[in-house]
């Protein structure tokens, strides 16, 4: 085994969910900590590691990856219920110990993670006394606890798991910054008006642009367009992002999307005038010349006017690269839509998700050691500190976690002094140098 277990995991340099799982108090606090902690969401660091340092898998494949899985499996086993559908209906990141949960089972799997960590220190052991080394041969565990983990790594399927790719997303972002100047308006009819319509059942809003032939257009959306769906998204009644979101495309549409023209000041003005005060249970109906009309007031429509042939070439410009993105995304619809997929290797109970983790750190050659105080493991993370403990662990010396030592430093004062005061002579000496110092202190009163 050797210098093979000293070295750090690649991928990732947070503990082992393991060698975690088997420090932790089994109290519900505790257990919630750890939860949040496998989630990526505990606010204390570990080792100094900087959060955006974690694995790539953890941070784009949520339930699917190795952590969060583990997570999920645990959540599911102290509440008594693996149904997908309860633990998406009741899981909240930070308060993740909703409604009764049994904790009693956890000590029992805690034992055994020890037992087993404990059998890899006792390799350890063996190898420094029988020299075998790192010489392209490992010996982990003892056969004991490598027919345990055998046995729970039988509950372990390898299967290929997917997601929707956020590559369409990505298109239409890009899709979005493209018409940051300019957007192309659904009708060109000069006389259009606007439309909004509350569903009577759902409450839901609608916005359409209505042409003189009768025909209808969904509002398309501006500072969101090809992101949110178009005629949706909108509110009035009230001064808030809705109604801010609803201004600015009715604007937009009004000038024939040009986009750059409306600044933040004028659609909050616009908001304030036509929607604030409108009543948000009633349909509104607005006509493009109101709108017009509000603008010249505003001293912009000359400005627009001369804005029109650059608005136009803009949109020229950038029409082919839309329409070869939208064939893109029309493609990716016509093939049943992108998904990401990555095989693995999935456990189907948290026992067994932490006898993976385990299994992975030391194939990974990630290393563990027990501290001499509290006997439980030290994970390996690649720091100075680390490896100053890892040399010292090699050379059968006692190492500690942070804690242990502080507490092992006061133990040794203690001792230290509880041997000096049993001194006769140390005694003596104290009273002597007590006495000295007293006489010092009167004296300098008499002064």
């Amino acid at each position: 085994m050797g210098d093979s277990l000293a070295m750090t995991n690649s991928k990732t340099r947070l503990e082992a969910a393991c060698t975690r799982f088997s420090r932790i108090n089994l109290d519900a606090t505790s257990v919630h900590k750890f939860i949040d902690w496998l989630c990526g969401m505990e606010p204390i660091l570990d080792f100094g590691q900087a959060t955006s340092d974690r694995d790539l898998v953890e941070t784009t494949w949520g339930w699917h990856a190795p952590r969060q899985r583990m997570a999920k499996l645990l959540w599911q086993l102290i509440h008594e219920d693996s149904s997908n559908e309860s633990f998406d209906q009741q899981f909240s990141y930070g308060d993740p110990m909703r409604g009764k949960v049994n904790l009693d089972g956890l000590a029992a799997i805690q034992a055994r993670v020890r037992w087993v960590l404990e059998g890899a220190f006792h390799r350890q052991d063996d190898d420094r006394q029988i020299g075998q080394g790192d010489w392209g041969e490992c010996w982990w565990l003892p056969k004991e606890q490598t027919a345990y983990i055998g046995q729970q790594l039988r509950n372990v399927t390898a299967d290929i798991v997917e997601q929707p790719s956020e590559f369409d997303t990505s298109l239409r972002y890009y899709l979005n910054a493209l018409v940051r100047q300019s957007i192309e308006v659904p009708c060109r009819d000069r006389n259009r008006s606007y439309a909004g319509l509350r569903d009577r059942a759902t409450s839901v809003p609608f916005v359409h642009i209505l042409g003189e032939d009768g025909k209808e257009f969904p509002l398309k959306q501006s500072a969101r367009a090809y992101l949110d769906a178009d005629g949706t998204n909108f509110e009035w009644g009230y001064g808030g992002g809705g109604p801010y979101s609803l201004a600015q495309c009715l604007l937009v549409d009004a000038l024939d999307g040009d986009f750059a023209l409306v600044d933040q000041q004028t659609i909050v003005e616009f908001r304030r005038e036509f929607l604030e005060t409108h009543p948000r249970e009633e349909d509104f109906r607005i006509s493009r010349r109101q709108i017009l009309n509000w603008v010249e007031k505003r001293g912009l429509f000359a400005t627009w006017k001369e804005r029109r042939p650059k608005v136009a070439e803009a949109r020229r410009a950038i029409s082919k690269r839309i329409r070869e993105t939208l064939e893109r995304l029309g493609h990716a619809k016509r093939v049943g839509g992108l998904v990401s997929q990555r095989f693995d290797v999935v456990p189907s109970t948290f026992e067994a998700a932490l006898c993976l983790d385990l299994m992975r750190m030391l194939e990974s050659s990630d290393y563990a050691m027990p501290c001499a105080r509290c006997k439980l493991p030290i994970a390996h993370d690649g720091s100075s500190r680390a490896n100053h403990q890892r040399a010292r662990a090699k050379r059968g010396q006692p190492v500690y976690h942070e804690e242990c030592r502080r507490e092992q430093e006061r133990l040794r004062k203690k001792l230290y002094w509880r041997r000096k005061t049993s001194s006769q002579e140390f005694r003596e000496s104290e009273r002597q140098r007590a006495r000295l110092n007293r006489s010092a202190v009167q004296a300098g009163g008499g002064l």
